[in-house]
């Protein structure tokens, strides 16, 4: 009877394991096809390589984007690139920085490089956008914003109303230029608008100069912060053509040689926990960083 029972244990655990075998199998059979099918399958398949960049939120640094940039421009498979771009744009400097780095990158190492806009490309988005060959929008996509802005903060108030003072100990006539919990003097205000004017003209004219239909003589229709809607950005030169992600795949298509289906190459820039929890709520975190950065004007564009 021992016996009996033994064997009888051994052919439950043997079933057991059978059926948990079978449930392993169903539940992570497709994913483990599908990996088989993206590791193998294009050694056997022809297809064609396309580099596909997101460029999702405010643009704060480049340096992210200037090494996926590097790497598909330098990589010999990737025949073009695809900026996917949904932002308000980000910081001048940033923004200034990737434009420079585009252009630089055609030229020593020569592949189209396209600009899809979905839903927004304003400000800094729109400055990296001008750098690639081509921008295709959808028509209710929003464009443009072209202009340059320094927020500033006013707290002054705030603190008496709270019967809370505050100064500065400082040295030079404009250190205390944008401080949120001082009034600004005539000659920090002035320098202020110098600058955001001085990062005006290099935004605008580096635009012009790569986008033939917006000449630096007639900025003050295309430059002055408007934004343009898709249709209307391609009737004024601030976009090329209208369509979907399939005219941006049928477009890349007609540029380089190809051949089978397209294998695409996605760069994401990696989010935080909280932004994949909540979305990017990127007014509430730039307003939060703005008031806790005190004595920081920086400039936006």
């Amino acid at each position: 009877m021992f016996f009996v029972g033994i064997v009888v244990m051994n052919r439950v655990i043997r079933v057991a394991v059978f059926f948990l075998l079978v449930l392993f199998g169903i539940r992570f059979a497709p994913q483990l096809i599908n990996q088989i099918k993206k590791s193998y399958i294009p050694f056997f398949t022809k297809t064609t390589t396309i580099g596909l960049i997101k460029i999702d939120g405010k643009i704060t640094d480049f340096r992210w984007y200037r090494e996926q940039l590097k790497d598909l421009f330098t990589t010999s498979r990737v025949k073009a690139i695809v900026l996917d771009i949904s932002s308000v744009g980000g910081y001048s400097g940033s923004c200034n920085i990737l434009f420079d780095e585009i252009i630089a990158l055609k030229k020593d190492h020569p592949k189209p490089i396209v600009s899809f806009v979905e839903n927004v490309c304003a400000s800094g988005a729109y400055y990296v956008a001008a750098a690639t060959d081509q921008i295709i929008t959808s028509p209710s996509a929003m464009l443009g914003s072209i202009g340059t802005v320094i927020p500033l903060l006013h707290f002054e108030k705030l603190l008496e109303h709270v019967h809370v003072g505050y100064d500065t100990v400082s040295t030079g006539d404009y250190k205390n230029s944008g401080n949120p919990y001082m009034s600004q003097t005539v000659q920090g205000r002035a320098m202020l608008q110098e600058l955001c004017d001085g990062a005006y003209q290099q935004f605008v004219g580096d635009i012009a100069r790569v986008r033939s239909r917006l000449p630096i003589t007639s900025k003050d229709s295309w430059a002055n912060g408007r934004i343009f809607i898709g249709t209307q950005a391609v009737k004024i030169g601030l976009a090329d053509e209208l369509g979907s992600f399939s005219t941006v795949e049928a477009r890349v298509k007609k540029l380089v040689p190809f051949e089978g289906k397209i294998r695409w190459v996605v760069k994401r820039k990696p989010t935080t926990w909280f932004v994949r929890l909540f979305g990017n709520v990127e007014s509430l975190s730039t307003f939060i960083h703005a008031f806790f950065m005190r004595h920081s004007s920086q400039i936006s564009s």
